[in-house]
């Protein structure tokens, strides 16, 4: 199966399975994006979608689906740099849910701020809330 992604280096995407489908994510050093793809037939279902903004085009966002709602939440990196710790102190981690297709639901959300080097995040489902976790590599 071959992804409609953009520039994005494979070893910085995500995926995750979602009821039949499976999403994708990735960043390309300007957008945030999304793909679903049905996994049975390798149709493309949605996207790519972009869903967000960030320079950093070396960090993998984090993927959690949550078939009981119906939605996967999304945290990734950002900054002003194509690299994670690109020196101005502006790196960040956001979240945001996409629905079934891939498009955001709601207003993206700030976790954290002005860090000097994202390390990266992730997130998770409890199956009843959200966990976003982030590191980040000094300062």
């Amino acid at each position: 199966m071959v992804l409609p992604m953009w520039g994005c280096e494979d070893t910085y995407l995500d995926a995750a399975s979602f009821f039949h489908y499976a999403v994708a994510a990735g960043m390309d050093g300007t957008d945030v994006q999304v793909v679903v793809v049905e996994t049975l037939t390798g149709e493309v279902a949605g996207g790519p979608t972009v869903i967000g903004r960030s320079g950093i085009v070396d960090r993998k966002p984090g993927l959690a689906p949550a078939e009981s709602r119906g939605y996967t939440a999304i945290c990734y990196e950002t900054g002003t740099g194509t690299a994670g710790g690109s020196g101005d102190g502006h790196d960040g981690v956001a979240f945001r849910l996409i629905d079934p297709d891939g498009h955001p639901l709601g207003a993206e959300l700030s976790v954290v701020t002005d860090l000097g080097n994202i390390g990266g995040c992730a997130a998770g489902w409890s199956g009843s809330e959200f966990i976003v976790v982030y590191w980040s590599c000094g300062g």
